[in-house]
């Protein structure tokens, strides 16, 4: 089982284009970035090992911009609780046939917001008119806790809970490249990397040369 669905739904946006998303493996960061008028909307997703969380960082160049309702969905048994400063799931793994229950699991995503309106229901969080939105992801099991999982989980999120984007990605940056970078391997200057994959595929299907 994996540990849930993150169900992010954004609102306002009218008129996308020039939409781009990228994997750079030499920091571990994803990224995506589209165009809605007259504002750049950038998505930025990396996990953390220096800080135990995964960061998702929402940010436009025009301010209060950016609107999001966040919920959270697994298979099988889980707890969601929607509170004023984030979420909160917890459950047990179970098998299809509900037998064998595994490990007790909780999650923990913290929120904050630059700008704009949080609000919270039982159904729910909805964030309006914000210029960034930064989300802190962690999850714990009773595996090797000793039961305190749910204050292990906590401590991960409120420790990071100040951090600036900026320090978070940096940690992030050192710690990835401490591993990566111990390898290298080139394959000499590609003139098609500034090509979507798709449009790769497609060339190479048609008889096209990739590299």
């Amino acid at each position: 089982q994996t540990l849930g669905t993150l169900d992010m739904s954004f609102g306002g946006i009218r008129d996308a284009s020039d939409y781009r998303r990228s994997l750079d493996l030499k920091t571990g960061i994803a990224t995506t970035r589209f165009k809605d008028g007259d504002a750049t909307h950038t998505r930025t997703v990396f996990a953390s090992h220096a800080n135990d969380v995964i960061v998702v960082h929402l940010e436009c160049d025009q301010p209060g911009r950016i609107e999001i309702a966040l919920t959270v969905e697994r298979e099988g048994d889980f707890r969601p609780m929607y509170m004023p400063r984030g979420i909160v799931m917890t459950g047990t793994a179970q098998q299809e046939n509900g037998e064998h229950p595994g490990v007790d699991f909780v999650s923990m995503i913290g929120i904050r917001h630059v700008g704009g309106t949080l609000e919270s229901t039982e159904n729910g969080t909805w964030i309006e008119g914000a210029d960034s939105v930064t989300l802190l992801i962690a999850a714990r099991t009773d595996h090797r806790t000793g039961n305190n999982q749910v204050s292990i989980c906590s401590d991960d999120v409120k420790r990071v809970t100040r951090i600036p984007i900026e320090i978070l990605l940096k940690d992030h940056m050192r710690k990835f490249s401490q591993q990566f970078d111990r390898v290298m391997l080139e394959l000499g200057n590609e003139p098609t990397e500034a090509i979507p994959t798709d449009e790769r595929l497609r060339m190479v299907r048609e008889g096209g040369v990739d590299l």
